[in-house]
């Protein structure tokens, strides 16, 4: 004879919950505090309390290319291909053959080499065993990748060489892992600093586990049918199979002097009246005569820390509000430390050149 009450007390019910039925007070008291959750930052999956977690809502952001500088041809192009990538059309005939391959968007933002100096000496009578090779940062690339995340009104997932390692026997499983996350969560991804994954392999030996990163790249990338972008200040040679899964290269070059006026008022643009003395004489100030080019050779990244560092000042002061002379004071600062630095640079490169031509 079965015992209804024992049955009952062991709640078998409990197992077979279907979705959007009501819960019973035990159920919950049985059910665990705290739910799993992916850090984007740290990469790690922590643990989240319950009664905290939300649903992220990110809308789409009609205005997310404005604040973003670069040619209005390249701009439109980024814009349009990322709007359009995983609209349904049935008549797409460009689709690769096979389904599930072809289906993805990959953007390589890249700068060009802009000094490049010998940092040893040889008996070569050619400059073929250059070492250093500068490229310009600062200048929009990842911002590029946030304004393709805001226009879409996905998750920006951000990855680099540190996330995934240079053993190969880790970086497949990892790489995988990374990317199956992505395309879970229909998110932007963003490789940052590539160059070892798409630097043209070679038959040296010595460099068999450099070769292998890029084929695992491509191997992992052949199914992938998200919006990937992938960066890089060094690239020195680009491997073949790679430029074919390329959609879309954007060359970045160094700001023109205009560009870095435009990065500066986007910022100010984005202060609250209350947090600023006079918005109108922060706006002047670069405009001024006497300071034809305040940013020298500062880059878009500089530009930011300079506001950021001179709103810190900022709030030492009793009323807290942002002057012109916050930001003077730190953007001489910033601007003497990077022409120091150019100068070390440049008598750097004119020594080589002596040394190696007596060589």
């Amino acid at each position: 004879m079965r015992n209804e009450r024992l049955k009952d007390n062991q709640k078998f019910h409990f197992d077979h919950v279907k979705p959007g039925r009501e819960w019973e007070d035990d159920q919950y008291l049985i059910s665990p505090a705290r739910v799993l959750g992916y850090h984007f930052t740290s990469k790690l999956w922590v643990e989240l309390a319950v009664d905290k977690v939300r649903d992220i809502q990110i809308l789409k952001d009609p205005s997310a290319f404005a604040s973003l500088e670069m040619p209005k041809s390249q701009k439109s192009l980024v814009e349009s291909l990322v709007r359009c990538h995983g609209v349904k059309d049935e008549d797409r005939s460009m689709r690769d053959l096979m389904k599930g391959k072809g289906n993805g968007l990959v953007i390589l933002l890249h700068g060009p080499p802009v000094c490049v100096f010998p940092s040893t000496f040889s008996t070569y009578s050619t400059f073929s065993h250059l070492k250093h090779t500068f490229y310009p940062q600062g200048v929009g690339k990842t911002l590029t990748a946030e304004s393709v995340a805001k226009a879409t009104g996905k998750p920006l997932f951000s990855v680099s060489v540190s996330d995934i390692g240079l053993e190969p026997v880790e970086v497949e499983p990892k790489l995988r892992e990374l990317f199956e996350l992505a395309a879970i969560w229909r998110a932007v991804m963003l490789f940052d600093e590539a160059d070892v994954f798409l630097e043209s392999r070679s038959s040296n030996t010595s460099d068999l586990e450099r070769s292998s990163l890029v084929s695992i790249l491509l191997r992992v990338l052949e199914y992938y049918d998200g919006i990937l972008i992938l960066t890089t200040n060094r690239l020195r040679s680009f491997d073949i199979a790679v430029q074919s899964r390329v959609n879309l290269a954007i060359k970045y070059n160094n700001l023109s002097d205009a560009q870095k006026k435009a990065i500066y008022r986007n910022f100010i643009y984005q202060l609250n009246d209350e947090n600023t003395d006079d918005k109108q004489d922060l706006l002047q100030f670069i405009e001024d005569p006497e300071d034809e080019s305040p940013f020298g050779l500062l880059n878009g990244r500089q530009i930011r820390n300079v506001l950021f560092s001179a709103a810190s000042l900022a709030r030492a002061e009793p009323d807290k509000r942002l002057r012109r002379e916050h930001i003077n004071k730190i953007l001489r600062e910033t601007v003497k430390f990077q022409q120091d630095t150019q100068n070390m640079i440049d008598m750097a490169r004119q020594d080589a050149e002596v040394g190696f031509r007596r060589g």
